[in-house]
């Protein structure tokens, strides 16, 4: 059946897709009661049917980035080889001694940057199992 205002098939319209931008940043950091760190990621969503725009905010601690970086990396290392065009990011070593010293905070701060932003390019690694555990506010968005 066509639709009377494009004469396109209602089912290529129904296959449209709907472009959903994901932007990942760690906007703040800071020292938990417990005496670790905990970094605040804000997840930046815009649909292109309707121009909304979704922020979401999440705290988590460095050991738990490390945790998922090794998940999704196990994933993507799956993948073809041919299909593993770009290295897998690098993620910052674990410190024990100086890991509240700036420098080192804002060397997580873009390593766990960087890791979200590569995972939001890939459909695997975004809509992963490992990511929705991570992030379970965020899995319908």
């Amino acid at each position: 059946m066509a639709d009377r205002t494009t004469g396109r098939s209602s089912s290529s319209i129904s296959q449209q897709q709907i472009l959903v931008h994901r932007n990942f940043n760690v906007v703040e950091t800071k020292r938990a009661p417990q005496g670790h760190t905990v970094y605040k990621v804000v997840l930046t969503v815009t649909q292109s049917s309707s121009d909304t725009v979704t922020e979401l905010s999440l705290w988590q601690r460095y050991s738990t980035f490390v945790a998922l970086h090794k998940q999704l990396e196990e994933i993507y290392h799956s993948f073809e080889p041919a299909r593993r065009r770009v290295k897998f990011p690098e993620f910052p070593k674990a410190h024990f001694f100086g890991r509240f010293d700036e420098p080192v905070i804002d060397e997580r701060r873009q390593g766990i940057a960087n890791l979200l932003q590569f995972a939001s390019t890939i459909p695997e690694l975004l809509h992963s199992k490992s990511l929705a555990a991570f992030f379970p506010v965020w899995r319908d968005k």
